[in-house]
């Protein structure tokens, strides 16, 4: 049964999943027939996030709320009949509980829930109360291994959309700079990037791929930053020299971007989106297949937009 409930909880996406699988285990691996796992709620509430038995999911749950109070203090607490019964423990009377464990689920110091386990009137009650409780105070272990899992991933999750969030603001400024700089072609990034994602669709590239062409796109000019505006605003025809100096701008791109660790995919692609099939392009006149494939990609692209 642990192995069971280790393995659902590896691949759970959500507390309640957790949940079930623990109380699918507890079911399995102790002799109580009514399980509930519980989630503590601010007031002093409760959340039934998985039961089996006589314990309902919706409405006011159906167990004993005294040791569920004392496990939600931290320490796992047992009743069976023959104890003495607190005055305030009404719930053990009216659902004549005759034996029940109340288990924390911790994180940290922090009880983050609890498996609460009981047998009742008419059903069979356990002969090693013992075991069972330690089967749960293991099963709560694994819980709290997994929702520590799930709150890192969580975390992470939230980590990568915010570099991801960042990133695109970093590329957005770019753009905006190349765009202030060369009036001329402005609105040229965006579009070169929107024809070589639909390209790189077209070669069936997997989506990380098509994500990483079209950020290749929007920034693949970024080294004409570095290039004098008098020639790039020139309106008549450039001199040799002045094209020379405009044939740097792929190698001053990628020079510029290559502290930016998230863009390193995109490097080679900036550096030779000028290169040709015929190897007469610039700046180092690869041909073929030897250009790097985002580098072919956004040279179509560049040609028609």
């Amino acid at each position: 049964a642990l192995l069971i409930c280790s393995r659902k909880i590896h691949s759970a996406t959500s507390e309640e999943k957790v949940a079930e699988a623990l109380a699918t285990a507890a079911s399995a691996g102790t002799a109580f027939e009514n399980i509930a796992v519980v989630q503590p709620k601010s007031g002093g509430r409760v959340k039934i996030l998985a039961s089996k038995g006589q314990i309902a999911l919706e409405g006011t749950p159906k167990l004993s709320g005294s040791l569920l109070n004392a496990a939600l203090e931290g320490e796992s607490v047992r009743y069976q009949k023959a104890e003495v019964v607190d005055d305030q423990a009404q719930s053990i009377m009216q659902y004549s509980i005759e034996e029940a464990v109340c288990i924390p689920i911790l994180l940290g110091t922090a009880v983050v829930g609890c498996i609460y386990i009981d047998n009742r009137e008419g059903q069979l009650r356990g002969q090693g109360m013992n075991e069972d409780i330690e089967f749960c105070k293991a099963l709560a272990e694994i819980a709290s291994l997994a929702i520590s899992n799930l709150k890192r991933m969580d975390i992470e999750r939230r980590h990568s959309q915010e570099r991801s969030s960042l990133l695109l603001g970093t590329v957005a400024a770019l753009v905006s700079a190349i765009d202030a700089k060369d009036t001329y072609t402005c609105g040229h990034s965006e579009r070169v990037a929107w024809l070589s994602k639909e390209l790189a669709r077209k070669l069936e590239l997997d989506e990380t791929s098509i994500e990483q062409v079209h950020i290749c796109g929007l920034v693949h000019d970024i080294g004409k930053i570095g290039i004098p505006e008098a020639i790039l605003r020139k309106a008549g025809k450039l001199t040799d020299e002045e094209f020379d100096l405009i044939k740097t701008h792929p190698v001053l791109g990628e020079s510029i971007l290559k502290d930016v660790s998230q863009l390193h995919p995109v490097l080679p692609g900036v550096r030779s989106h000028h290169e040709r099939w015929d190897g007469m392009g610039y700046p180092d006149r690869t041909s073929c297949a030897d250009t790097p494939l985002y580098g072919r990609i956004l040279g179509i692209a560049d040609v028609f937009i």
